[in-house]
């Protein structure tokens, strides 16, 4: 067992997951959140999604035709309780299927991430797309006892576009968008009840560049596949 299946367990679940795992409207909001800022560029319908490290599913629950994996059962197990659809086994998850691989606020936390790219590089079809998240680390003074959240590595778009080339792959898409967490949806959720999904959406991005949570956000592609256009 590496250091990731150790870690990542029901505990870590329960501490830094609780707010998800107990206000279902709040899970909900994060999920239209997600599907319109990772796939809202793409035209529908997006055909065959996997989310490599989906913890309990709040990125692909409203997506159709969206599977899950997750090394930590616990994760899996709240998944079906909710039902989002998953793969147990790592092995089980099927090469050269996919349209899209999602893979948000992994990369940071495993031993090897370059390996980890190649991997998902090749659940892709050819022409399909891989969508890589990760949290836009700050530089501050920090304690020498490790966190609950365990980063071993941070990124920029430069380094994680030289990692993408190195395992095959290409960039083809950098931005930068903010992190929906728990700050901004509990003071906006009687909005969106008033004012509808698409008003909450607007607000919630806004007040997340007021909040300053932003994460990066890279398209990338097989090295050498038919070029997928990069709305």
């Amino acid at each position: 067992m590496n250091f990731v299946s150790r870690h990542y367990d029901a505990q870590y679940f329960s501490r830094v997951m609780a707010p998800l795992m107990r206000d279902d409207e709040y899970y909900q909001l994060k999920s239209v959140c997600a599907a319109v800022t990772y796939f809202g560029r793409f035209p529908r319908p997006y055909g065959r999604i996997l989310e490599y490290g989906c913890g309990i599913g709040q990125n692909i629950a409203n997506l159709e035709g969206a599977v899950g994996y997750d090394i930590s059962a616990a994760a899996t197990l709240e998944c079906q309780r909710r039902g989002v659809a998953t793969i147990a086994r790592r092995d089980d998850i099927p090469r050269q299927h996919f349209d899209y691989v999602l893979c948000r606020h992994v990369l940071e936390h495993v031993e090897q991430p370059l390996a980890l790219v190649q991997e998902l590089l090749g659940y892709l079809r050819d022409e399909g797309r891989l969508i890589l998240v990760v949290p836009q680390e700050r530089h501050r003074p920090a304690s020498f006892d490790p966190d609950v959240n365990r980063h071993l590595y941070c990124w920029n778009f430069r380094t994680i576009n030289n990692l993408i080339w190195s395992a095959g792959g290409v960039s083809v898409f950098n931005r930068v968008e903010p992190m929906f967490g728990r700050r901004i949806h509990l003071p906006l959720q009687p909005l969106r009840r008033m004012c509808g999904i698409s008003a909450y959406l607007r607000l919630a991005r806004a007040a997340g560049w007021l909040m300053n949570e932003p994460e990066l956000v890279v398209h990338c592609r097989k090295r050498g596949a038919e070029t997928v256009p990069t709305t």
